[in-house]
């Protein structure tokens, strides 16, 4: 049975092709048989490859199923596939005798070989906030190392908090902890650019109302589980299992079930505004 490696995330392409010198790439990207049967006629049989990546954000290889079954079974080597998360379901009904994997990227491995490499002089608390403002996403980061290096003066927290980008996820995240700080002013910046651009006022307070509650599982499981424990359990980043950590140290059970409940209290408001 051949084995397909689907990747959803667009960024680790790069990674991929180090690993991988000798690649061939086969882009799916239009909606007409006709060109994607010739980019499949294009592929070169005879090259010694290591592996082949296809390229198909659009879900074309789920669409044009019966004429890339073909190409899929022809291909030798390990075989990449590229595409979005809302299409990548649709392969397993395609392709039932492909064996369909996510790969376990250890990006923080991918992530310090670079930076060893390249000779970066970055703080390891610097660059855990790094890797958590950027959602762990491996181009993002590396591009970030790579504007940051230009200055040459060390990596440290503060340049990651003044001059480093972060995304959308991020914030969110930023979010939560003022309003356990009871920070107004950056609760009411950080909230108001967050509603301009991708959230309602309803899914906003959905992601506070659980990231509030998962603060006070944190401080119950504290109280019969090692540190360890919970961040396996919780699925916590280095730098945001450290965060909630010293948050939790600031804030009391009493004071988490009462934001709790205001937050319940503001749902119901909207769902019936």
């Amino acid at each position: 049975m051949k084995k397909i490696i689907q990747v959803n995330d667009f960024s680790c392409m790069s990674f991929l092709k180090n690993q991988y010198p000798h690649y061939q790439q086969l882009m799916l990207f239009k909606d007409n048989i006709k060109e994607v049967n010739q980019e499949v006629v294009s592929i070169d049989f005879f090259d010694n490859q290591t592996a082949y990546f296809i390229l198909d954000q659009d879900g074309l290889l789920a669409k044009y199923s019966e004429q890339i079954k073909q190409l899929l079974t022809l291909l030798n080597e390990e075989v990449f596939i590229f595409t979005t998360s809302s299409v990548h379901n649709k392969y397993e009904e395609d392709y039932p005798n492909l064996e369909i994997i996510e790969p376990n990227f250890d990006i923080k491995a991918i992530i310090n070989s670079y930076i060893k490499a390249n000779q970066i002089n970055i703080e390891k608390d610097a660059l855990e906030l790094l890797l958590f403002n950027l959602d762990e996403n491996y181009l993002l980061v590396k591009n970030e190392l790579d504007k940051l290096s230009l200055i040459d003066k060390p990596i440290t927290m503060l340049r990651i908090e003044n001059e480093s980008y972060k995304t959308t996820t991020a914030n969110t995240y930023s979010l939560v902890d003022y309003i356990l700080l009871e920070n107004k002013e950056q609760i009411k910046l950080i909230s108001t650019d967050l509603l301009e651009s991708e959230f309602s006022e309803m899914s906003l307070l959905i992601f506070v109302y659980r990231q509030v509650s998962l603060y006070l599982l944190f401080k119950l499981l504290l109280k019969h589980y090692n540190y360890n424990t919970i961040k396996t359990t919780l699925k916590l980043s280095d730098y945001r299992f450290k965060q909630m950590q010293r948050l939790a140290n600031q804030v009391s059970e009493y004071q988490l079930y009462r934001l709790i409940k205001k937050l319940h209290n503001e749902e119901i408001k909207l769902k019936y505004s």
